[in-house]
Parts: structure tokens; C-alpha cells; sequence
């Protein structure tokens, strides 16, 4: 989780979990249970080493399919829109709101969502599918409130002027 530009115009941040977790946690699936498909290969059970090799290319698919989804958030003050794009393996989807009706943003159960006014009750956002410890989620919404009242103020002083 990065800010990739923060000016009086754009806020742009990255949602992602570090390569680093991908490397950990698909590494060892597929090391150890490489060696065991081998083995039975060599050992000349040629179905089970097969069974072994697509079942382990099934759970390194899934793993990288879930591992690798980011979320990039991008508020432009000039056209007055918050776009939300999230990427995964499969697909990427955009979605575009209108920044006049983004409020804040939150944190609530390790969870960081957008709360948007263009609906009662409103409407909350989730910007990531996973939750996330430690201040990481807070700093992010901070970074996102504190934008948003600089550009709000800077509305105010160009709707007074």
C-alpha cells in the first residue's frame, strides 16, 4: 500500500500485498509437493506424480489469482471523479463515482472503505478483500481525508471568489 502521487490535483494509491507474501506462502506448497510429484514420477507411479503436478498447478493458480489483486484509487480534483480500479489475473475491472459525493474515508473492522453520500444510508466502498493489520488502513484513510479537505476548502474558496 503506496501513495503514488499526492498533489493539490490527483491522489493516487496503490493497494497491494507486498510479492513478498506471494513468494512465502506459495513457495513452500509448491517445493514440497514439486519434490513429492517428482518422486512418484521416479518412482514410477506416473498417475499420482501427474494428480500431484495438477493439483499443485491448480492451488498455484488460485494462490497467485488471490495473492496478486490490487486496488489502484485515483481522485482528480480537475474532473471532479474518483475512480476505483481493481486487477487481478482474470480481469480488471473501473469504477467511477462522482467526487462531489465521496465523504471519507474508514476503517472499521481492519477494513479500509470509502463512504459515499449518494445514497441513504450511504454507501460504503470497500477498497481492498482482505483486512489489514497494523496502521497501514489508517494512514491510508488519513492520506485520503486529509486530500479531501484540502480539496473541498479549495471548492469553498473558488465558490466565494
Amino acid at each position: 500500500m503506496k501513495a503514488l502521487e499526492n498533489t493539490s490535483e490527483t491522489l493516487e494509491l496503490v493497494l497491494e500485498l507486498p510479492r513478498m507474501f506471494l513468494w512465502l506462502m506459495l513457495g513452500p506448497v509448491v517445493g514440497i509437493g514439486g519434490l513429492i510429484a517428482f518422486a512418484e514420477l521416479l518412482g514410477g507411479e506416473f498417475l499420482q506424480g501427474i494428480a500431484w503436478g495438477l493439483t499443485l498447478a491448480l492451488l498455484a493458480s488460485m494462490g497467485h489469482f488471490f495473492l496478486t489483486r490490487s486496488t489502484r484509487l485515483r481522485l482528480e480534483a480537475g474532473p471532479g471523479r474518483v475512480l476505483i480500479r481493481r486487477v487481478s489475473s482474470l480481469e480488471v475491472k473501473t469504477f467511477e463515482f462522482p467526487l462531489q459525493s465521496l465523504d471519507s474515508a474508514e476503517v472499521t473492522d481492519r477494513y479500509l472503505r470509502l463512504v459515499f453520500s449518494i445514497t441513504s444510508p450511504a454507501t460504503r466502498v470497500p477498497l481492498v478483500g482482505w483486512a489489514v493489520s497494523g496502521g497501514d488502513a489508517g494512514y491510508l484513510a488519513d492520506t485520503i481525508n486529509a486530500w479531501l479537505k484540502i480539496w473541498r476548502d479549495g471548492e469553498m474558496n473558488n465558490k466565494t471568489a
